[in-house]
């Protein structure tokens, strides 16, 4: 069975999650992103094998949108974390293999932003 560590619940079964694709930063929303720029954004993937960072949301628990690192040749992931513009994300970091979550308690949207939805997972 394979886990995942969700940054709110700590680890479940992947079964309760969903793939959201790899981590792009989005391009500036100023004038100045051409249309190459948001063509290449919105339709090009690299999908390379090895460590990747990649977005997942905890569909069957609390609706967090959070980012993992996982390796695709192993399908092993190293570290969860929740996204914050400065792409630190490590006050809310849970390790892949057994870790315990260090996200703060308190509530969690359904967008995964502080002060909103559900409490905990089941």
């Amino acid at each position: 069975m394979l886990l995942l560590g969700c940054p709110h619940c700590g680890e479940r079964n992947v079964s309760e999650f969903h793939y959201g694709g790899e981590y792009r930063p989005r391009p500036s929303p100023s004038t100045a992103a051409g249309d190459e720029e948001w063509h290449d954004y919105l339709y090009l993937r690299d999908n390379p094998m090895g460590p990747r960072r990649e977005w997942w949301i905890h569909r069957a628990g609390c609706g967090l949108w959070f980012l993992a690192e996982r390796d695709r040749r192993t399908n092993a992931v190293s570290r969860t974390f929740r996204w914050s513009p400065d792409g630190a994300g490590a006050q809310s970091e849970v390790g892949g293999a057994g870790g315990e979550s260090d996200a703060p308690e308190g509530r969690v949207s359904r967008r995964g932003r502080p002060g909103g939805a559900r409490e905990g997972c089941s």
